[in-house]
């Protein structure tokens, strides 16, 4: 009885704590930040301080010198303690001034963590893609995947506009997309070449495709794809950039 009770508690905290966090907060948001960090968290820092103007438009997921100023000068214009160092309060001051930014200017797309991307497409959910290049534009729907997305093209008519992004047949080549979905534009990286399982049936389209975030990893060995992190950065608008890590893989 007693071990009863203790498990019914744990889960009405687990179940507070669940409404009391805020809507869209992701892993980043927790994630104390500070100098010689690297990774997919201090890119969306890098990109939240681009867009409030206090970096040039740049980001390579290293929080070096000049990230440093920069989150210095916004705690000061924000009335924070200046220390640098990108916490609970900074983060959620970051996070408010980034959204009225986007409500203000209509910037889009823009970068979303792995760990929020999961949870505003989940499996069964359909969302539309735009290619950055062609605006070639298609509908798919998630089908599985925990590392990244597992997607299928809703319709044989969406499986031929893939085609027609790699010159009319299937490929490994990876391109920038926009994702919408929930009313969010969110910048993505596709290949277009069918594997796996699928659960779609008619649509000519044998298998999945993968969908990469920032900050998705690889199902093969948990591993985070150069070239997939490059074109999550092209679709948000962002040039050709050393990023914080080395190594790449085919898929």
């Amino acid at each position: 009885m007693r071990r009863s009770h203790w498990m019914l508690t744990i889960a009405s905290l687990l179940a507070l704590l669940a409404i009391l966090e805020p809507v869209g907060v992701g892993l980043a948001q927790t994630t104390v930040l500070r100098r010689s960090c690297r990774g997919a968290e201090v890119v969306l820092l890098q990109d939240y301080l681009v867009h409030l103007e206090y970096l040039p438009p740049a980001s390579d997921g290293i929080f070096g010198s000049q990230t440093e100023k920069a989150v210095l000068r916004f705690q000061e214009d924000e009335g924070l303690s200046p220390d640098g160092v990108v916490g609970k309060q900074t983060w959620a001051r970051l996070r408010t001034r980034r959204i009225g930014s986007q409500e203000n200017t209509g910037q889009r797309p823009e970068l979303v963590l792995w760990s929020e991307a999961n949870n505003l497409l989940p499996h069964g959910a359909v969302a539309n893609l735009v290619d950055v290049r062609t605006g070639l534009s298609f509908q798919i729907r998630r089908y599985y995947g925990h590392y990244h997305a597992d997607v299928e093209p809703l319709t044989s008519s969406d499986t031929q506009i893939i085609k027609r992004l790699y010159g009319g047949c299937f490929s490994w080549e990876r391109r920038a997309v926009v994702v919408s979905v929930g009313g969010r534009e969110i910048a993505a990286s596709m290949n277009g070449f069918p594997h796996g399982d699928g659960a779609i049936s008619g649509n000519d389209f044998d298998g999945h495709f993968c969908l990469h975030f920032l900050g998705s990893r690889l199902h093969l060995d948990g591993t985070i794809h150069r070239s997939h992190q490059e074109k999550v950065l092209e679709a948000a608008g962002y040039g050709p950039s050393e990023l914080w890590f080395d190594g790449d893989r085919t898929r």
